[in-house]
């Protein structure tokens, strides 16, 4: 297996106190879509990460970020609808992907982002998956848990894509 990882795939950060916003005031996470389509005043942060992906054409894409909502019970996922995906084999592998993820201590289902429903048709995650073909993710780790906790959950994630992978090449889903 191969793992790229990019150490900020929505590189958003904190200004002036604010969260998910850019320096020019901006929110990356929703110009997604205007990424992909090569739109008039890109942030080359965005271009960057929408090149690798186009690039690389990786069968999963997950976008790890903060999450400190107290009235979120864990880590949270923001999960897209399965039926984007046209290829049923490929389908077949996100939906036991995602029973995996959703089986994790401290896990649970943030909101479904499809066509016609969610906030995240804007994102690199959406584009991911509507241009690349990509099963994508986004896994919103929870501040309330310690640092090693978090840690342990993201690699048991990847753990996770790794057996679902496995599983469906060995003809065990």
């Amino acid at each position: 297996h191969r793992f790229t990882l990019v150490p900020a795939t929505n590189p958003d950060g904190t200004v002036r106190g604010l969260g998910v916003s850019h320096h020019s005031g901006r929110f990356p996470y929703f110009e997604g879509q205007l990424t992909a389509e090569e739109g008039p005043d890109l942030l080359p942060e965005m271009t960057a990460v929408w090149q690798l992906l186009k690039t690389a054409k990786p069968w999963l894409f997950i976008e790890w970020h903060s999450n400190n909502w107290h009235r979120r019970p864990g880590q949270m996922l923001l999960r897209f609808r399965p039926h984007l995906m046209d290829d049923a084999k490929r389908r077949q592998l996100w939906e036991a992907f995602d029973d995996r993820l959703m089986a994790l201590p401290e896990t649970y289902h943030g909101n479904w982002t499809s066509h016609d429903e969610g906030l995240y048709q804007n994102s690199l995650c959406f584009q991911a998956i509507t241009r690349l073909g990509a099963i994508s993710h986004m896994i919103k780790h929870h501040d309330k848990f310690p640092l090693e906790q978090s840690c342990e959950h993201a690699i048991m994630c990847v753990k996770e894509a790794v057996r679902a992978w496995d599983a469906q090449n060995t003809g065990d889903i």
